[in-house]
């Protein structure tokens, strides 16, 4: 367990098997006890709970006392921004907590483990533009997969807390851990309220339907084959290219504003994204104290170079290739990738692009 106090310091606490009869009818979470005659030791293993160097062990003489009347109006989370979680260096042996809008699931998979069956789903979190996939096992599985069932899925707020960071297939992906993983859907939080909407105010659409996530753990298909391949291209080698073509570069908004800095000579630069609050932000710019103010600002000063950047708004319906290609992107290496053909899986969407195939939207009113 975690216990926090009321200046906001957290630590863990843990009750030997053979003691929990003692204490697990006298604690609750979110009331206030008084804790007395503990013993403390190192807390020195890999996913530790908090980044506490200590932790507290309960013995037989431990006394734990509800203090009534009692409040820490304190939010018990210490949320890790996503855009941390896949682009810096973070320590992973803490497990972290992390809230996001829920924009994919897989589905309920099965497999052998230790000699016996395992499930597991993948969803994915999106905060800010940043995503992550979070996989879930055993009984996580059954609570997920209730929820996504509901009816209100749609534009849902996942807390996913005490989690754990673990590379997966050369991905930075999340995990639950056993005992100690807690997910909540729409949790009446302010954190809560403001992620939702900003999300609904980048995006035109009021509803955002759950994409389906692909499973990672698949066997590679034709499209990866090809993307292992091909070799890509750096932002500077596309200067050393003696003809002019038609490239679909993938990457993040990260290498892009890295790979602007590049000075393509007599070159012309078309920024299309369904984010109409990001399009606003790089062609109007911010106030100083805007979160990305630092990273508008670098993408202005470098679209004032010696080339012509235009930057505009698409519907989501309308960048569908683009989203292929980001989907398709999850199996490279992090860097910059130039394909010379569309890949199999972009075909019929570039058809459908050609013959002016349309989608029905809903929109807020």
């Amino acid at each position: 367990m975690i216990l926090m106090d009321d200046k906001g310091c957290k630590i863990h606490a843990s009750v030997r098997k053979t003691l929990i009869y003692r204490f697990q009818s006298l604690l609750s979470e979110g009331r206030v006890y008084q804790i007395s005659f503990f013993g403390v030791g190192e807390s020195g293993r890999d996913f530790r709970p908090t980044s506490h160097p200590f932790k507290i062990n309960f013995d037989i003489h431990t006394s734990v006392r509800l203090v009534p009347n009692k409040t820490i109006d304190l939010s018990p989370y210490n949320f890790v921004p996503i855009y941390d979680i896949m682009f810096k260096d973070l320590d992973t042996s803490f497990l972290i907590d992390v809230i996001g809008i829920l924009t994919g699931a897989s589905v309920e998979q099965e497999f052998e483990k230790d000699g016996g069956k395992q499930k597991r789903i993948t969803v994915e979190l999106d905060q800010d533009g940043a995503r992550v996939e979070c996989a879930f096992f055993g009984k996580y599985v059954d609570e997920v997969v209730g929820y996504l069932g509901s009816a209100d899925a749609t534009n849902a707020v996942v807390v996913v807390s005490c989690v754990k960071v673990k590379p997966f297939k050369g991905k930075t992906s999340l995990q639950n851990v056993y005992g100690a993983t807690k997910v909540i859907f729409n949790p009446l939080i302010e954190e809560a309220a403001s992620l939702r909407t900003r999300f609904l105010e980048s995006h035109d659409s009021a509803v955002h339907v759950i994409s389906p996530l692909q499973d990672s753990a698949r066997k590679t298909t034709p499209e990866d084959d090809f993307l292992k391949q091909n070799d890509g291209k750096t932002f500077e080698q596309l200067k050393d290219l003696a003809e002019k073509s038609y490239c679909v570069v993938l990457g993040t908004v990260k290498y892009i504003a890295d790979g602007m800095d590049c000075q393509l000579e007599d070159g012309k630069v078309i920024v299309e994204s369904d984010s109409l609050a990001a399009v606003t932000l790089v062609n109007e710019g911010c106030e100083r104290t805007h979160p990305y103010a630092a990273l508008v600002l670098q993408i202005r000063e470098m679209m004032l170079k010696d080339w012509e950047v235009i930057c505009r708004h698409t519907l989501r319906e309308a960048n569908q290739v683009a989203d292929c290609l980001a989907n398709l992107a999850h199996s490279l290496d992090l860097g910059t990738h130039v394909l010379d053909v569309p890949p199999p899986s972009c075909r019929n969407l570039l058809f459908f692009d050609v013959t002016g195939v349309s989608y029905p939207r809903q929109f807020r009113l």
